[in-house]
């Protein structure tokens, strides 16, 4: 009998999609033909989390999965009321962490996220400006955040940059250019405000 309320609750609140994806009844997972993705036995990838013991927002989380798209999960990562878009022939990886309410995440190309990555509310990661600057750079580059990285509130990343492990982006910063690791960065554009930071969670 307990084995039965425990496997209705489960069922309740969420979906087993595949090894390693679940999408909880305030998620959405969309994926075309030809879509891949790949967990490792580690990985973990919940799509719609919700703190617990408190109100939902009302934003669903989504993930999108377009036509030839390749997704790798290595760590245990949720997604929480906030949307992840892998455009066709594009690739993400992910490592573990979050990203929180309301914040948007365009892969066009190559997005690579390490362990323990906080990325909070509002924040916009794209890595393509999606329209060509005639003589200018390059319309897409890759963006890789690497280990214990903190992105605050409504920060936006760009396409090209780096941010090193252990950097805290501030809220509000727009990122055009690499972050050293173990920095804080702040502005528009941002800037580094100070080093050798360690921040505990």
């Amino acid at each position: 009998m307990i084995f039965n309320l425990i496997a209705g609750i489960y069922r309740r609140y969420q979906e087993y999609i595949h090894p390693g994806i679940y999408v909880t009844r305030h998620g959405i997972l969309y994926r075309e033909k030809g879509c891949r993705y790949y967990i490792t036995s580690r990985g973990k990838l919940m799509v719609g989390k919700v703190w617990v013991g408190k109100i939902p927002s009302q934003e669903k989380g989504r993930l999108i999965l377009h036509a030839d798209s390749e997704l790798i999960v290595k760590g245990a990562f949720d997604i929480i009321g906030s949307t992840i878009v892998v455009l066709p022939n594009a690739k993400l990886v992910i490592g573990s962490g979050y990203i929180n309410f309301h914040s948007k995440l365009h892969c066009f190309n190559h997005i690579e996220i390490g362990n323990n990555v906080i990325i909070s509310e509002n924040v916009i990661i794209r890595d393509s400006d999606n329209h060509q600057i005639i003589d200018g750079n390059s319309m897409s580059a890759p963006i890789v955040i690497k280990n214990n990285v903190w992105i605050g509130m409504a920060a936006i990343i760009l396409k090209g940059v780096t941010i090193g492990e252990g950097a805290i982006v501030a809220a509000g910063a727009v990122v055009t250019r690499d972050v050293p690791a173990h920095t804080i960065v702040a502005g528009v554009p941002a800037k580094v405000i100070k080093k050798d930071v360690f921040y505990t969670v």
